[in-house]
C-alpha cells in the first residue's frame, strides 16, 4: 500500500525512527521516535520527492513510539492472525496522528471481542486502539 510502503522504507534510512508526518490545523507535524535526531531526519526528508511541498523546515516535531516501519510489521502480522474474520471489524489502519494501529468495529460486542483475541496475542502495549465505526455505505 502506498504511501505506507514508502514511509515503512523511510523509518528504516532516515534518522530519528520515521514516524509519518500531516498538517495538524495547517501546521506542518512530524513524528520521530528519536526527535533529539530532527535536524539529520528534516535534512534527508528534503530530498525525497513524494512528500510534494510539505515545509519540513517549519514541521513541529512530535514524540513518536513506534517508526512506521515497525507500525507495517505489527500490521501486517495482525492480518495473518484471523483477526479480520467474524469479528465484527470495518476498518484497519496504520494511523500516523495517534502513533498506533486503528481498527474501526460494528457494535460494542465486536468491539469486546476484538480486545479480547487481541489480548490473547500478547501485543505490546500502547500499540492498538479499538472504536466504535459505521460500517462503510456501497452506493
Amino acid at each position: 500500500m502506498q504511501p505506507d510502503d514508502h514511509w515503512a522504507d523511510l523509518a528504516e534510512k532516515i534518522p530519528g525512527g520515521f514516524a509519518g508526518v500531516l498538517l495538524i490545523d495547517g501546521q506542518p507535524s512530524m513524528w520521530l521516535v528519536h526527535p533529539e535526531q530532527e535536524a539529520a531526519a528534516k535534512a534527508a526528508l528534503l530530498t525525497d520527492p513524494s512528500f510534494g511541498n510539505f515545509d519540513f523546515r517549519r514541521a513541529q516535531v512530535l514524540q513518536a513510539r513506534w517508526d512506521f516501519a515497525q507500525l507495517v510489521d505489527w500490521y501486517n502480522y495482525l492480518m495473518t492472525t484471523g483477526i479480520w474474520t467474524n469479528s465484527g471489524l470495518v476498518s484497519g489502519d496504520k494511523d500516523e496522528r495517534i502513533n498506533r494501529i486503528r481498527y474501526g468495529v460494528k457494535d460494542e460486542a465486536s468491539q469486546q471481542e476484538l480486545v479480547r483475541r487481541l489480548e490473547a496475542l500478547d501485543v505490546p502495549c500502547n500499540l492498538i486502539q479499538v472504536g466504535l465505526e459505521s460500517p462503510p455505505v456501497t452506493l
